[in-house]
């Protein structure tokens, strides 16, 4: 298994050890490298972890092929999902409302980001959405995290939040909701699964009142809906397993049923059976005191693709299956020239045969 930092590979390197100690074989091999996507392209790895944030880049750089296994959640009760917020005295009627608007996004080319270009797509706001809408449609917007400040800057906070916020990987996303809370934001775009829990993390730092709750808050919905509640634009795995192309059969259900014994053992219990003791060694969630670095954040259990269609999935549009229309590419005017000739063409020749035979 590909691995991009140190602390996931010491991660790897715990389960890999405690897996053999516990007869689960064979052995996982977890191997440093700051390219994962070249190396499981080239056949170098065998696989890799790929969370929601990166599918996009990767999907652009390397073509990644289908997924062995899904990071997702017991029972199927969460996914990451992008919702567009605004405090409720402030809340735009639509999304068409939006433009003009100060934005805040938690990174730049992720999941968040992607799927409001797709949502613009999708509801025939904007025909061929690139990097360059989200400039064009808000008269202002920033990112916690941005690899492209040319693109959009990075949100100008002071980092008052306490120390143990981002255990559990809910640092970037609480500093997004604050862009609108006192950043002079007008909507962030975040998962409101853990928005109470954002508020909770701010309410010391940014001394607010007792009463501050998630009722300051309405979601912007499609089709000119608008509640105060989970209205997501859209949703997603928090992760995919990601083997090399061309990978044999036998292979690939070797890696499955690995990972998948590993689940079994190290992964979330059932929290309906109280007789179940935790496992010895956490497969997910924080590591060293850090989010977990090896899984995507929420994940607590791995499927397979023929598991995941036994369950209800949100009526929301899957991120993962729309994500091909961000290719599409806008018609360039030399091409639309080179078109009309054509037509024209096509048009005289019919004119002169209905001529000819009318005569």
């Amino acid at each position: 298994m590909c691995i991009e930092t140190i602390t996931a590979l010491k991660k790897c390197q715990a389960l890999s050890d405690i897996s053999i100690s516990y007869g689960i074989q064979p052995k996982l091999n977890c191997i440093l490298s700051p390219n994962c996507g070249k190396k499981i392209k080239d056949g170098e790895v065998d696989m890799m972890v790929l969370d929601a944030d990166k599918i996009a880049f990767f999907k652009r750089n390397y073509g990644i092929s289908k997924p062995i296994l899904y990071a997702t959640s017991l029972y199927h009760h969460l996914y990451r999902k992008m919702s567009a917020i605004m405090l409720t005295k402030n809340v735009a009627g639509d999304l068409q409302q939006l433009k003009g608007k100060k934005a805040c996004f938690p990174s730049y080319d992720g999941y968040v980001w992607n799927s409001f270009l797709i949502t613009l797509k999708l509801e025939n706001i904007e025909s061929f959405p690139n990097n360059n809408t989200i400039k064009n449609f808000f008269k202002e917007s920033c990112a916690i995290l941005s690899s492209n400040q040319n693109v959009i800057a990075e949100c100008d906070f002071d980092d008052i939040l306490p120390e143990d916020s981002n255990k559990n990987g809910m640092w970037i996303e609480t500093q997004t909701l604050r862009c609108i809370i006192e950043g002079g934001g007008d909507v962030a775009f975040i998962n409101t699964l853990h928005i109470n829990q954002y508020i909770d993390i701010l309410r010391s730092p940014l001394n607010l009142p007792n009463n501050f709750d998630v009722h300051n808050f309405s979601t912007v919905c499609n089709r000119k809906n608008r509640i105060s509640v989970d209205c997501p634009l859209s949703w997603s795995y928090f992760g995919h397993i990601l083997a090399k192309p061309n990978i044999s059969s036998i292979s690939k259900n070797e890696m499955t049923s690995l990972l998948i014994n590993m689940d079994m053992t190290f992964g979330r219990r059932s929290k309906l059976n109280n007789n179940l003791l935790p496992p010895v060694f956490s497969m997910y969630g924080p590591f060293d005191d850090f989010a977990d670095p090896m899984f995507p954040a929420d994940t607590e259990k791995l499927e397979t693709i023929k598991q995941l269609k036994e369950h209800q999935t949100p009526i929301a549009p899957q991120y993962e299956s729309y994500i091909h229309i961000l290719n599409d590419l806008k018609p360039t005017v030399s091409s639309s020239v080179l078109i009309m000739p054509f037509s024209l063409l096509q048009l005289l020749i019919i004119f002169k045969l209905l001529f000819k035979y009318c005569i």
